[in-house]
């Protein structure tokens, strides 16, 4: 009997020891728009019987910033950690990881996330502007552009440049943003961010993504270095080549390896040509497993100049069973995982197959219309599991202009089997007038696409 109290009374201060008091709750704040702040609440359960101070929260994440006040769990007692995050950025689902400053012992940095999705006014999610390859000695920088448009806002417009990157010229006109490269170049992978201000109550900016690949002299055959996967164990090599222009010798001095653990050597070509030389990159041993990202610094000494190659690859263990998620897999797509053109295209036309007489004549299943004599919209899906929500437009002429209707999203019912059934009432409309509508879908990532034409209905 005191054999069996003691080992009872170890096993409990080794389950003491290893799993915390504390229990963390990860919060959702919802749908938000880009460059809003969220808020939400983490729940805090406290299951010892002394108090437990949280004495700070902070992300892992630099592109996010959050803000939340100390506050103190009782023993043996609940309460609730307020969090605000402001989303940036953002678009789509999100998921932020968040990181709690504790006062238990043992435990002092906890996690939790912040959930939730991010809309934009934007048409374009990302939008994204390559300036491609610019070559340091050309007479003439081109100059780029890139229309924005906006469903939500017929009349969108730019209104001024926030911020730019130091090596471009930005300049706006109505929708348009140009963009052109300036000549204080630094050889290599270019990218940032022309931050503008536009014409919306809803968001106040949109970020255009801006890139390109300043070339000098000397030109690596690739930029970026992708390595793919690789095994830890396996002589994991690779090869860039560097080619003078003109055909001239090419000295390498240096070469060094940031966030990479790996050896480079400079190797003459097999054909012994001048005007070039082959760069062996062999990745470590000592290289932790797990996503690499980082650069290789090529010193040219002839041309006073540093060329970087950017680099990237996933390292796993040898022996680590690689699995194939995806439409073609028993196992189910996760978060973020691409679909291929042909699949994407495939979605798009069973979507739209889907919808089974839109705004007028779809079954409403089981549930009452909503109240009210305005014009009542119906549609129905069967296949939409990659549908965060629907909009509605509307419009007193078929030509438009359309008014976005519904500021938050209607949200996809997720039905695995069988359709799922939709309806909303325009509560606005006026009696006697003739009004065009549409439906609009929003994806779990946060792309937008109308999905049906525009459709007449007298107001009663």
């Amino acid at each position: 009997m005191l054999v069996s109290y003691l080992l009872s009374l170890a096993t409990a201060f080794q389950f003491a020891a290893t799993n915390p008091a504390l229990v963390v709750e990860s919060c959702d704040f919802g749908e938000v728009m880009a460059f809003s702040k969220a808020q939400c609440d983490i729940v805090l359960s406290n299951h010892s019987n002394e108090e437990i101070r949280i004495t700070g929260v902070s992300s892992s994440r630099e592109d996010i910033s959050l803000h939340s006040e100390n506050v103190v769990v009782p023993a043996n007692g609940k309460t609730y950690l307020h969090v605000t995050i402001d989303v940036g950025n953002s678009v789509g689902g999100v998921s932020y990881p968040l990181v709690l400053e504790t006062s238990e012992k043992g435990h002092a940095r906890r996690s939790a996330r912040g959930n939730g999705f991010v809309t934009t006014v934007v048409d374009q999610i990302r939008p994204t502007l390559d300036l491609g390859a610019i070559n340091t000695d050309s007479s003439v920088l081109e100059e780029k552009s890139i229309a924005l448009s906006s469903n939500e806002i017929p009349d969108l417009r730019m209104e001024k440049v926030i911020e730019s990157p130091d090596w471009l010229d930005a300049r706006i006109e109505g929708n348009k943003l140009h963009v052109k490269p300036r000549r204080n170049f630094v050889l290599g992978l270019r990218d940032g961010f022309v931050k503008v201000a536009i014409n919306s109550p809803r968001q106040t900016q949109v970020w255009v993504h801006v890139k390109a690949d300043i070339r000098g002299e000397v030109i690596p055959s690739v930029n970026p270095l992708d390595m793919g996967l690789m095994r830890s164990g396996n002589a994991n090599q690779h090869l860039i080549r560097l080619t003078d222009k003109q055909g001239r010798e090419i000295k390498v001095g240096s070469l060094t390896l940031e966030n990479v653990q790996g050896k480079a050597v400079d190797l003459p070509c097999e054909s012994g040509a001048k005007g070039c030389r082959m760069i062996r990159l062999t990745i470590s041993d000592k290289q932790p497993e797990g996503f690499i990202k980082g650069r290789l610094l090529i010193d040219l000494p002839d041309l006073k100049q540093k060329l970087p190659v950017s680099i990237g690859g996933m390292l796993v263990a040898k022996d680590q069973k690689i699995e194939t998620f995806g439409p073609n897999s028993s196992s189910p797509a996760g978060k973020g995982d691409e679909v291929s053109p042909s699949n994407a295209a495939s979605n798009v036309s069973n979507l739209q197959q889907s919808i089974e007489s839109s705004i007028r004549g779809a079954s409403n299943g089981d549930s009452p219309p909503p109240a009210g004599s305005g014009p009542l919209l119906k549609w129905a899906t069967k296949d939409g599991a990659d549908v965060y929500g629907f909009q509605i437009f509307r419009a007193k002429e078929k030509s438009g202009p359309f008014s976005l209707m519904n500021e938050k999203l209607i949200k996809a019912i997720r039905q695995p089997n069988g359709s799922s059934y939709y309806q909303w009432r325009d509560a606005t409309a006026e009696s006697g007038r003739k009004y065009w509508y549409y439906v609009g879908i929003v994806r779990t990532d946060g792309s937008k696409q109308q999905l049906t034409g525009a459709q007449e209905v007298l107001a009663k």
